[in-house]
């Protein structure tokens, strides 16, 4: 920041947890970031199989007929 007082900011206390509390919340950190990582990979598998579906469907070469629900079925369960 331009306009920051380094003699202000240093004189300042600034308070921090012991080591192992440190290391205990970078390691959550680490295990939200895997996790992230993981679910931004999955959303890029999906969209591809969403394009390559939607291409098969639109393309005629997929039908989706069986998709389509009878009277004497039940629907078929979406997970969320």
């Amino acid at each position: 920041m331009p306009n920051l007082n380094t003699q202000i900011l240093s004189s300042l206390t600034i308070l921090l947890p012991d080591i192992h509390e440190q290391r205990s919340i970078a390691l959550l950190f680490d295990a939200y970031d895997k996790k992230i990582s993981s679910l931004e990979l999955e959303i890029l598998l999906l969209d591809e199989l969403f394009r390559a579906m939607l291409e098969e469907l639109m393309t005629g070469r997929l039908s989706a007929t069986a998709l389509i629900e009878s009277e004497d079925q039940p629907p078929i369960p979406v997970p969320i």
